[in-house]
């Protein structure tokens, strides 16, 4: 028993007991989601030398199908961080793995080399907005003493995934025909995506995601108390002082301050 009141095994790391529930169900749903993304990004390795045999494609063909994702994940990692700024991190993380199992679905069921092509940048926009957002918001729900070692243990994901991709490729060719096990090897993230989706509704933003933003009615409040606040003293809402109001008779402001 943990002080949080929770259980958690005496096996499990010092870095990984000392966060509250709702950072080990952020590590734990952003784990997996790296995961599922390492693989999804992987099996297009695996699954390239059967492509370009079933769809005869060239190995230019094949690279720049490889080229797009990695270009669009640098684009869609700065897209969801500015994303993530304004409507948090949480949100976008959420939106992050259905955009990517739904991308990876249609790889699966693409037809052609171009639908494939569009398929592969849709991806790579997940992939990025998946890793960035979720490497920001390990770093934010850790202590300064173990974010390293929290981080870290996150990006190791990727080896996870790269295990799964191997497997899943694998054994998908080697129990279907080639032109239907190349595409079912697709399929599979779909499930654990839907899941990794359900736990990620349960998340809370981290205290640091989302600066405090000041709302109309708190303005107007502020104005209220501010004129109704004796000549010489200062008016504050919330711990914020309130420089707002014209002055009244005798060129005094409240809020301390005089007109020249």
């Amino acid at each position: 028993m943990d002080s949080f009141g929770t259980r958690t095994p005496m096996i499990a790391p010092r870095w990984y007991r000392d966060l509250d529930p709702n950072g080990r169900r952020a590590f734990r749903s952003t784990y997996a989601g790296f995961s599922m993304d390492a693989m999804n990004v992987q099996l297009y390795s695996f699954i390239l030398p059967l492509l370009l045999t079933l769809w005869q494609l060239s190995p230019a063909a094949g690279g720049l199908l490889a080229t797009v994702m990695l270009v669009a994940s640098a684009a869609g990692g700065w897209l969801a961080g500015l994303a993530s700024d304004r409507f948090g991190r949480v949100r976008v993380l959420q939106v992050a793995i259905v955009w990517m199992a739904l991308s990876t679905l249609c790889c699966g069921l693409a037809q052609n080399f171009e639908q494939l092509l569009v398929a592969r940048t849709l991806q790579g926009f997940g992939f990025g907005a998946e890793w960035a957002v979720g490497a920001v918001y390990m770093g934010e729900i850790a202590s300064a003493a173990t974010r390293g070692r929290l981080v870290g243990t996150a990006q190791s994901a990727w080896a996870i995934g790269w295990g799964l991709a191997a497997a899943t490729s694998t054994i998908a060719v080697a129990l279907l025909p080639p032109e239907l096990g190349w595409r079912a090897a697709f399929f599979v993230s779909l499930p654990p995506a839907l899941a990794i989706f359900v736990a990620r509704r349960r998340l809370a933003e981290s205290a640091t995601s989302s600066p405090p933003r000041m709302s109309r009615r708190g303005i107007g409040s502020s104005r209220a108390e501010c004129a109704a606040t004796p000549p010489g003293a200062a008016c504050s809402r919330s711990g914020r002082t309130a420089a707002i109001g014209r002055s009244p008779p005798g060129g005094r402001r409240c809020c301390g301050s005089s007109a020249a």
